[in-house]
């Protein structure tokens, strides 16, 4: 070693206090790795979840070649490429792509798995605001009836749409369109349309 220069070891632990305790400096990103590895677990598994209902809705109530057009969509596959996987002309894959959005923002996402959907896709009411910024919360609520008011403050009180419908002297079936105008409203405000 040559003389005058110092080596210095650096160590990835930092003493605390006198007592020799000892904390590792690496500690605190390994939990942060994992967490976000955990995080990113749960969100495929929640994706797939939202796939797997979403299409079993689509055989059911839709078409099964939706349900395949669904599947080849997420993918990748162009319009064009599902035209000719499906044998189908190009027309009635983009009408199936229409019918599709239709039935995934007006009747799934709103009406049969709204938690499920919101969750997936980080737009929950809980936990999101419905996923806009705190701006466009605003701005939303300032937008919205009185009683479309109080189903938002229920429903994210976690109150079930029947005890709202009850406890407010509407249906149910009230409540779930006031909610779905709701919905539909933040999706619009979120995307700037």
């Amino acid at each position: 070693m040559p003389e005058g220069d110092f080596i210095r070891l650096v160590s990835e632990e930092v003493i605390l206090d006198e007592e020799d305790n000892a904390a590792s400096l690496l500690d605190a990103q390994a939990i942060a790795h994992h967490q976000d590895a955990q995080l990113w677990e749960e969100q495929q598994t929640l994706r797939q979840s939202v796939k797997t209902e979403f299409c079993n809705y689509l055989i059911e109530q839709v078409d099964p070649i939706a349900a395949e057009w669904l599947t080849l969509y997420l993918q990748g596959y162009t319009q064009e490429m599902i035209s000719q996987t499906l044998n189908l002309p190009i027309k009635q894959v983009y009408r199936l792509r229409e019918k599709i959005s239709y039935h995934a923002i007006r009747v799934f996402a709103t009406k049969n798995q709204p938690e499920l959907v919101a969750n997936w896709l980080e737009a929950s009411l809980q936990e999101h605001s419905l996923g806009m910024t705190p701006k466009q919360w605003q701005h939303f609520l300032a937008d919205i009836t009185p009683v479309q008011r109080q189903i938002i403050d229920k429903i994210k009180a976690g109150i079930p749409i029947a005890a709202i419908a009850k406890d407010l002297d509407l249906k149910t079936d009230q409540v779930v369109g006031e909610w779905s105008k709701l919905y539909l409203a933040a999706q619009a405000l979120r995307s700037g349309s």
